[in-house]
C-alpha cells in the first residue's frame, strides 16, 4: 500500500496476482472541491437506504465495491464496511485525501474498462449516488458503462448489484424507463428496477428530484470490445432525446509508467438547444474550483485590457452576461461602489460560486444577484437595466449577434454597454515555436468546430452597429512583453501556459492535438521564459456604445 505522501502525490502501486508490484499514477487535474450543496453529501448515514442495497450482506471477504463519485463521502463509506477483506474503490474527478482503506482512482467512469480488468478489479457492487449518471452528457451512456462494470464481477450468479440515485427526469418518462429496462436486459445482461425515492428527498424537501435504479447482473455475455456498438444501438433504439442537458464528457488518455489510463470527466453546461447555449464543449473544462481560480487570476491579470474606460451611471442596475464565478463582477463592484449587478450564466454552478463568493464581502452585500439564464433568451423586461458588461463570453456562444441584441433590448435608452473579446489570430511568440503554433491552431479550430469564434473581438463594432447602438467606439488593446520588463514577461508566459493547459483535456479528447504536441508546447514555453530575447504579443478587441431605444 502506498504511503500518505505517495497518495497525495497521486501515485500508487498495484499488486498483481503473481506478487509483482507495478506503479499506477493517477490522472489528477488539480485539487477540486465538490459544491457544498452537492445533493448526495447531506445525509451519509442513509446511504444504504438510498441504494436499498444491503451492503453488509452482499459483500463478503474477497469482494470489491466500486463507488462512483465518493467525493467527501470517502471516509464515511469506509466506516460502513465492518467486514475484513472487502476492497472499497472510489472513482472520482476530485483529488481526495482519503483513508488508506479506500483506493481512489481519479476519473468518474472508466472509458477504458479493460484498465480495471487488467488490474484485477472485479466489482460485486457498483454504486452511483448523484455522480456519473446525474452529470453526464448522456445518462444512458453512463448507465451502459456502469452495467459493463458489473460484468467484471467474479460472482458466477446474479448477486452483482448496481445502485443508482439520480434526478427523476434524467431518463425521460415512465415509458422511457420501460424501454431502457428492455434494452438493459437484452443487450447488457442487467435487470433494472426504476422507482421513485422520497424518504431521503423529503428531508431535503425535494421529493420530485429523486429516482432510484437498482440493477443486478443476470448474464455476463457482454465484452468490452462491444462498447461502441452498444452506444450506437442505444442511440438507435432509445433515441437522441434520451441525452441529458446538464453535461458533456471529456476523455483523457495518458500513459504513466506503463499504466494506461482513460477517464471520463463530467461537466455541466446547457445542452438543451442551440439557442443561447454556451458552445457544446466548453474549451476550458468544467466549472470546477480549478477553472474558477483560473478565471479569477485571468480577471485580475487582464484588468487593464478589460476595465479601462468602463463606466456606469451612479446607482445603475448593470447586467453582466456570462458572470462565471464572479471574478469580473468583483472588479466592477469595487470600481463602481454604487452600482448593483445582475449576473447571468448558463452554468448554475458558476452562478452559485459567484453568489457565494461575493456574499462574503460586506462591501458587496445586496449588490449582486446571480441567475442561471440563456443569454439569447433573456427573461428580463425591455429597458430594465442601466448598463451592460460582457467579457470573454461571445467567443463561446453560437450566435453572438443574438446575445448582443438581447442585451441591448433589456437596456434603457442611452445606457452604456461594454464588450471585450479575443482576437486570437494576433498571437505572436518569438522565437519560432512550432509546437505552440500547432497547439494554438488546434485551440482555435476547436472553438470554430463547436460554434464559437476565436476572433470575435474584431467584430464587436459591427455587432453593436447591427444592434442599433449609438456612439460606437472600438479599439484594439494589446500586450507586448519582452526583456524590458522581466516581471511582466514571466507573469505573461505563466498566464499563457495556464490558459493553454486549461484546454488540454478537450483537445486531447477530440484528437485535435497529440501528447507530443502538448509536451512540446510546454517545453517551448519554458524555454521562452528563460530566453532573454524572447517576446510575446497579442491583442483583444474592446468596444463601448450607448443603447438606442425607439
Amino acid at each position: 500500500m502506498a504511503s500518505n505522501k505517495e497518495q497525495r502525490a497521486g501515485i500508487r502501486t498495484m499488486t498483481l496476482p503473481d506478487g509483482k508490484e507495478v506503479p499506477c499514477r493517477l490522472l489528477v487535474t488539480g485539487v477540486e472541491q465538490m459544491p457544498k450543496n452537492w445533493p448526495s453529501r447531506r445525509d451519509l448515514p442513509r446511504y444504504e437506504e438510498m441504494t436499498q442495497i444491503p451492503i453488509q450482506i452482499i459483500l463478503e471477504r474477497g469482494d470489491s465495491w466500486l463507488d462512483i463519485g465518493p467525493g467527501s463521502n470517502a471516509r464515511a463509506l469506509c466506516g460502513m464496511l465492518d467486514k475484513e477483506g472487502v476492497r472499497l474503490v472510489g472513482m472520482t474527478p476530485h483529488q481526495l485525501e482519503a483513508p488508506l482503506s479506500i483506493d481512489i482512482f481519479v476519473g468518474s467512469v472508466p472509458e477504458n474498462i479493460s484498465f480495471l480488468e487488467d488490474n484485477f478489479l472485479k466489482f460485486k457492487l457498483v454504486t452511483d449516488i448523484y455522480a456519473a449518471v446525474s452529470y453526464s452528457e448522456d445518462p444512458v451512456k453512463a448507465l451502459i458503462y456502469e452495467s459493463l462494470l458489473l460484468q467484471l464481477s467474479p460472482s458466477p450468479d446474479d448477486e452483482a448489484r448496481l445502485a443508482i440515485v439520480t434526478d427523476v427526469g434524467r431518463f425521460g418518462t415512465i415509458d422511457d424507463y420501460e424501454r431502457i429496462k428492455v434494452f438493459a436486459k437484452e443487450h447488457l445482461g442487467v435487470q433494472l428496477d426504476f422507482s421513485h425515492f422520497s424518504t431521503w428527498a423529503d428531508a431535503l424537501q425535494r421529493p420530485e428530484f429523486e429516482l432510484r435504479i437498482i440493477g443486478k447482473r443476470i448474464s455476463n455475455d457482454i465484452t468490452t470490445d462491444k462498447l461502441e456498438a452498444l452506444f450506437e444501438l442505444a442511440d438507435k433504439e432509445l433515441g437522441a432525446r434520451m441525452k441529458g442537458n446538464n453535461a458533456t464528457f471529456v476523455v483523457e488518455h495518458e500513459t504513466e509508467d506503463g499504466a494506461p489510463l482513460g477517464m471520463i470527466f463530467p461537466m455541466r453546461f446547457d445542452r438543451s438547444g442551440s439557442v443561447g447555449a454556451v458552445t457544446e464543449n466548453y474549451l476550458h473544462g468544467s466549472s470546477t474550483s480549478k477553472e474558477q481560480a483560473r478565471l479569477a487570476q485571468q480577471a485580475d491579470f487582464l484588468k487593464r485590457l478589460v476595465h479601462t474606460d468602463v463606466s456606469f451611471p451612479e446607482n445603475a442596475r448593470v447586467l453582466e452576461i456570462g458572470c462565471g464565478s464572479g471574478a469580473q463582477s468583483e472588479i466592477l463592484l469595487t470600481d463602481h461602489p454604487t452600482i448593483k449587478i445582475t449576473g447571468i450564466d448558463i452554468d448554475p454552478e458558476q452562478v452559485e460560486a459567484a453568489s457565494q463568493h461575493l456574499s462574503t464581502n460586506d462591501q458587496f452585500k445586496g449588490r449582486f444577484e446571480g441567475q442561471q439564464m440563456n443569454a439569447e433568451k433573456l427573461t428580463f423586461q425591455n429597458g430594465e437595466f442601466d448598463g451592460a458588461f460582457i467579457s470573454w463570453v461571445l467567443e463561446h456562444v453560437s450566435d453572438p449577434a443574438k446575445v448582443v441584441q438581447e442585451t441591448t433590448r433589456v437596456l434603457a435608452s442611452e445606457a452604456p454597454v461594454h464588450l471585450t473579446e479575443v482576437i486570437n489570430s494576433t498571437f505572436f511568440q518569438d522565437p519560432h515555436s512550432p509546437h505552440t503554433e500547432t497547439y494554438w491552431e488546434a485551440y482555435n479550430q476547436f472553438q470554430r468546430d463547436h460554434g464559437g469564434d476565436p476572433d470575435v473581438g474584431a467584430k464587436l463594432r459591427t455587432l453593436l452597429h447591427d444592434a442599433r447602438c449609438t456612439d460606437v467606439e472600438f479599439e484594439s488593446r494589446s500586450i507586448l512583453v519582452d526583456k524590458s520588463d522581466p516581471v511582466a514577461k514571466e507573469a505573461m508566459f505563466n498566464y499563457w501556459r495556464d490558459l493553454f493547459l486549461s484546454a488540454k483535456s478537450q483537445l486531447l479528447a477530440g484528437g485535435y492535438v497529440t501528447t507530443e504536441t502538448v509536451t512540446g508546447m510546454q517545453e517551448e514555453l519554458d524555454a521562452a521564459l528563460v530566453n532573454d530575447d524572447s517576446r510575446f504579443y497579442c491583442s483583444v478587441g474592446h468596444a463601448r456604445a450607448k443603447n438606442k431605444r425607439e
